[in-house]
Parts: structure tokens; C-alpha cells; sequence
């Protein structure tokens, strides 16, 4: 005697293929999902020091100070970053807090890095709502040896 699947078992089946079949088929309305959640983000202003990296070169960036609003609200609850970013060929390689307190990102500036000003992002998770710090770094040309 061969079993057959239940009639829920198949319905079940067909919701999760058609399900995984639309977000596999529609990558570009996804990826604008994230461009809707970031539109409706406070966004708030950070200071680095420094605020540039040379090409090749690693740097540690300290992030000297945050909007006052932005501040109180992660000093009155839980909050922990959940994104950084400094952009195109700039990468993290780790972060954590100096003795001040302030949080330091060590990032490594690509040989290959365009020049130019970059906009270095934080995303916070904080209560009810996801909150953004913004600051500005500059990839320098690299040193003459």
C-alpha cells in the first residue's frame, strides 16, 4: 500500500514553492524593500576622527560624537548596531569601544577605492524602531613611497 500525501500537506507545499518561487522572481521589488525601510529611518549626525583613509592603508575611525538626540535615545534603553558602512571597496575589519567609550571601526581602504567623500552609515536597533547615524570619510590616493 503506497501513502499519499494529505490534501494539507500539499497545500502547504504549493504556498511554500509559490512563495519561494515570488522572492526568487522578483529580486529587484525586494531589494527595494530595503530602500523603503531606510527612507522611513531618523537619520542623525555622527563625527569621525579621522574622517579619511589613504588607499592600501587600514585606519581606525573613532566615531567622536552623535547627534545629542540620537545619543540619549541609545543611552536609554537597549540598542546595538546592526549595520556599518563606509561604502564601495572600504571594508570593516572589526569594532568595538576605546576607553572614552566611543565606538572605533577599523577599516581597511582598498588599493582600488575610488576617491572621493563617502557617506560612512551606522543603523541602530533600538526599542521599536531602527535609527541611522551618518557621518562623512574621504579615501585619500594613496602615499608616495
Amino acid at each position: 500500500m503506497t501513502r499519499r500525501p494529505s490534501v494539507t500537506a500539499i497545500r502547504i507545499l504549493i504556498a511554500c514553492c509559490t512563495t519561494m518561487g515570488l522572492a526568487a522572481g522578483c529580486g529587484d521589488s525586494l531589494s527595494s524593500l530595503d530602500s523603503v525601510q531606510r527612507s522611513s529611518r531618523r537619520v542623525f549626525a555622527m563625527d569621525l576622527k579621522p574622517d579619511f583613509g589613504r588607499r592600501g592603508k587600514t585606519v581606525t575611525v573613532e566615531v567622536t560624537s552623535m547627534d545629542p538626540e540620537l545619543e540619549q535615545i541609545l543611552t536609554g534603553g537597549i540598542a546595538y548596531p546592526t549595520e556599518i558602512t563606509f561604502g564601495r571597496d572600504v571594508f570593516i575589519r572589526s569594532f568595538g569601544t576605546n576607553t572614552s567609550g566611543n565606538l572605533e571601526i577599523e577599516v581597511f581602504v582598498s588599493p582600488l577605492a575610488e576617491k572621493g567623500e563617502r557617506t560612512p552609515t551606522l543603523v541602530f536597533s533600538a526599542a521599536k524602531e531602527r535609527l541611522e547615524a551618518r557621518g562623512s570619510f574621504w579615501v585619500l590616493p594613496a602615499q608616495p613611497e
